[in-house]
């Protein structure tokens, strides 16, 4: 073997393919290698080498994909990918610029994003990919508001004399090295320079010269050194003396202020609103595909499935995920029941997929009810199920995998978890729609009698004798029939959506009222696409939020043609003239910002900063001012400001606030946060590029209509030693 030279020509193209296969090499990669020769060309256009990079890239996403083998050509598979992604960093890139004056997306925007999901069979999963793998880069800034931990008094102030003492020991230090630079020891080569011997500490910190801590307020600043005659009264930053002065929120604690940085906010933003979008026409696919089957042929817990991939457009959550989650609870039973009862027939049964469906229960009475017993145990004693009567209206009480992780639902999500169990173990169960109490319902094998199956109370089963005592009025047979009928799974999903919708309306903020109303309302437009009131009440969503102008012109004509209203009318004009500009503005070419403003030495603050009002105590951020309130009179009587002590004539600050809305505060009102912590707004991405720590950056195009914020903005970090 000595001496032998080694070469790719001994290595057999099996193995060369072998090695193209490991992860190491990229997709980029590939391209190169095929350049080199002939051999290897061929080598890298083996499809096998191109279905293994894609799926090892997209494991998700081919979680999504039911038939890869409708793929032919996985190498133009990957080049679609790889088109993909560069198309989708471009447009989001991009949005910022063009959306610096609009709210939401636009209708042309949209129009993009449909021409790139069109493109490709497979571009919305590939697009879902692209774009969660820029939401999901790097920390998250919170949704929430960030509590920070403070700091005991007694151990902020041993941790200050520590920092005094070092300071001290640096200060020393730093005067004797001067002294040393200015006076250097003569030396010969006869006496050698003997070695330093280390500086003792003093013995005592000199604290009579160390300043008191601050107080609980923040001192007053000066005004901002930004106009021409004060910058020729106080001299360059340059030629100032640089006055010592202890770094007090790095003295103490870390954890008394927010460490973290959230970077790439903009970006981030775009990228989300591009996903609901992207996400919502690849879920009302799902949708067409589930309500063009016959209602037989509608799994129940694939409607529940739907509803819940609907509204968490942010997980990384597949169908599959969730029918092997709720295998797994039918394994365990059956694990279970072979302990107690190995001849059960389930056993020699393989578990019966969702898809199948089934007309009666396949076992005997008593094989059935051997099956509950184990059903129960599994589901309300192992498992632990059951009902969530602390947080009842808590919106994951809605979602199948969240049931499936907290243990804790509400009726319909613990019904149909129960009924997707009892379906893969051969019982046949069915949903009723009993008011206020959602319950299923099993015909007894071998008898004309039903029981009722309550899966919020660990499923207890009741006779309809039992279940018509526990109304609180009594009823006649016809009504009881009535309450207790069987549901099709779409008017369970329909309960579902409403359900949703009740949570949504107990939601405290406006923002977060709307980003539930409006998907659950699109959601019952799509299962009852015949439905008047909610066609009218979708466009009048739409209308509010601004937003899909092209659906609301179209909505409108059609709903005009059926009936006339003066409000869909007007609502159908404005929406028309909105949309044609939309339309020349996207044809325009990008205009420059103009500043806003210029600032005067009357303005204190800039944007970025994080601050809170002094009166409500709320935390908020900077995102623009004015030099007067410019609101309407009636605004100023209702809000108080000609009570405040300069009352109008004061500068005003538009605000994002932590629970979501936007305010426009006066001057006297706002200080600099003592500790500055995220501000968690949905906007916050719109404006701000980062948050440090101590502030937001704002993004170029804020930057560009603020540009004179930048210095006052440091200038005030500055003086707060951030």
């Amino acid at each position: 073997m000595a001496g032998m030279e080694w070469s790719l020509d001994v290595l057999p193209d099996e193995l060369l393919l072998k090695i193209l296969c490991c992860n190491a090499i990229h997709v980029r990669d590939l391209g190169r290698i095929a350049k080199t020769c002939s051999r290897l060309k061929r080598i890298v256009e083996t499809p096998h080498l191109w279905r293994i990079k894609l799926t090892y890239r997209l494991p998700v996403v081919w979680e999504e994909v039911l038939d890869p083998s409708s793929i032919t050509d996985w190498r133009d598979e990957t080049r679609q990918l790889v088109s993909i992604q560069r198309e989708v960093r471009r447009l989001v890139r991009g949005l910022s610029r063009r959306l610096i004056h609009c709210t939401h997306l636009t209708t042309p925007v949209y129009h993009e994003v449909d021409a790139l999901v069109a493109s490709t069979p497979h571009a919305s999963l590939y697009m879902m990919y692209s774009l969660r793998h820029i939401v999901q880069d790097g920390p998250q800034h919170p949704k929430q508001p960030v509590e920070l931990t403070h700091v005991n008094p007694q151990q902020a102030q041993q941790i200050l004399e520590a920092h005094q003492l070092q300071e001290a020991q640096r200060n020393l230090q730093r005067q004797q090295q001067q002294q040393a630079q200015q006076n250097p020891p003569r030396q010969d080569d006869d006496n050698p320079p003997q070695e330093e011997e280390p500086n003792e500490p003093p013995q005592q910190a000199p604290h009579a010269q160390d300043p008191p801590l601050p107080p609980a307020q923040n001192p007053p600043l000066p005004p901002a050194q930004n106009s021409p005659r004060q910058a020729h009264q106080n001299p360059p930053r340059q030629a100032r003396e640089p006055q010592p002065r202890p770094n007090w929120q790095r003295v103490l604690p870390r954890s008394s202020r927010c460490t973290e940085r959230y970077e790439n906010l903009t970006e981030k933003h775009y990228a989300q609103k591009v996903m609901d979008h992207v996400y919502q026409e690849l879920c009302r696919q799902e949708w067409t595909e589930f309500l063009a089957r016959p209602p037989q042929d509608q799994p129940l817990e694939t409607g529940a499935m739907l509803v819940t991939r609907w509204f968490q457009p942010y997980a990384y959550l597949t169908m599959r995920e969730m029918i092997r989650d709720l295998d797994k609870i039918a394994l365990d039973c059956l694990e279970k029941l072979g302990s107690r009862h190995p001849d059960h027939p389930a056993l020699k049964s393989p578990i019966i997929p969702p898809s199948t469906p089934l007309k009666e229960s396949r076992w005997s009475q008593d094989r059935c009810r051997q099956l509950f017993k184990f059903i129960n145990h599994i589901l309300f004693s192992q498992m632990k199920l059951q009902g969530n009567t602390e947080d009842y209206y808590s919106l994951n009480n809605s979602f199948i995998n969240e049931v499936l992780r907290s243990k804790r639902g509400i009726p319909i999500t613990l019904c149909i978890i129960y009924f997707a169990v009892c379906h893969r173990l051969g019982i046949f169960l069915e949903p009723v729609n009993y008011p206020t109490h959602f319950l299923l319902s099993w015909k007894v094998p071998g008898t004309d009698e039903y029981e009722y199956i309550d899966a919020f109370h660990k499923g207890r089963r009741l006779t309809k004798t039992e279940l018509m005592q526990e109304l609180p009025v009594p009823v006649g047979a016809d009504s009881a029939s009535i309450l207790l009928e069987d549901c099709t799974p779409g008017q369970v999903c329909k309960r579902m959506i409403g359900n949703i919708m009740n949570v949504a309306q107990m939601q405290a903020h406006i923002s977060d009222h709307m980003g539930l109303f409006c998907p659950a309302t699109e959601l019952l437009n799509l299962i009852t696409p015949h439905d008047r009131d909610v066609q009218e009440l979708l466009l009048r969503i739409y209308y509010t939020l601004e937003i899909y102008y092209d659906r609301i012109v179209i909505g409108c004509q059609n709903l005009l043609a059926q009936a006339y209203s003066p409000i869909l009318e007007e609502m159908l004009q404005d929406s028309q003239q909105i949309l044609q500009r939309q339309m020349k503005d996207a044809s325009a070419a990008i205009q420059p910002i103009t500043p806003s403003a210029s600032r005067c030495s009357e303005i204190t603050y800039a944007t970025g900063l994080v601050m809170r009002h002094k009166r409500y105590n709320y935390t908020c951020v900077i995102f623009g001012w004015d030099k007067e309130c410019r609101m309407n009179v009636d605004w100023v009587r209702r809000m108080g400001v000609h009570n405040l002590k300069y009352k109008t004539m004061q500068p005003f600050y538009k605000v994002l606030v932590s629970d979501g809305s936007n305010r426009y505060a006066a001057q006297e009102n706002l200080d600099v946060a003592c500790e500055p912590k995220p501000v968690p707004h949905p906007d916050i991405g719109k404006f701000f590029k980062e948050f440090t720590g101590t502030h937001y950056i704002p993004n170029d195009e804020l930057a560009q209509l603020y540009p004179e914020d930048e210095e006052v903005r440091n200038d005030t970090l500055r003086i707060r030693g951030w």
